[in-house]
């Protein structure tokens, strides 16, 4: 199992729908994560993402000092949508100082931001996988990815 605090013990689900959901999420992610104390944050479905599948919102709130995730109702991956933006929270708090995701700025990720634009399957995903979806959506979220 991982050491260090459970990534959970920063989730306050808004209704017992989004703790029933999710909570399967972070039986398996706690086996791996131990990303040290995150500041307390929301999780709730939210029927207004204007087409967004989710939101990692870290602007503090009333006893959320680490903000919100936001989970579409209507989206068909809720769980795995709901650990892309639990990504955001550990690389947002975890690895970086909450103004910013660590992996995207600090240097001691450089080699790892080098070596995962420059592997194959990135190049591969960018040359191909865009130019074959025809859902503007899909093309959207490749691009948002890649």
């Amino acid at each position: 199992g991982a050491r260090g605090i459970a990534v959970s013990d920063a989730v306050v689900y808004a209704s017992a729908l989004e703790s029933d959901l999710f909570t399967p999420v972070f039986d398996t992610l706690d086996r791996v994560h131990g990303d040290g104390r995150l500041p307390r944050m929301q999780v709730t479905l939210s029927q207004d993402l204007f087409g967004e599948e989710g939101s990692f919102d870290p602007a503090p709130l009333p006893g959320f000092p680490g903000g919100r995730i936001l989970i579409a109702t209507e989206t068909e991956f809720a769980r795995m949508t709901f650990l892309h933006e639990v990504g955001h929270l550990i690389d947002g708090y975890g690895l970086g100082t909450g103004r910013f995701f660590g992996s995207e700025r600090m240097d001691r990720f450089a080699t790892w931001r080098e070596a995962v634009d420059g592997s194959s399957v990135v190049r591969q995903l960018r040359a191909t996988v865009v130019d074959l979806a025809t859902n503007q959506r899909i093309v959207d979220l490749l691009r948002y990815l890649l």
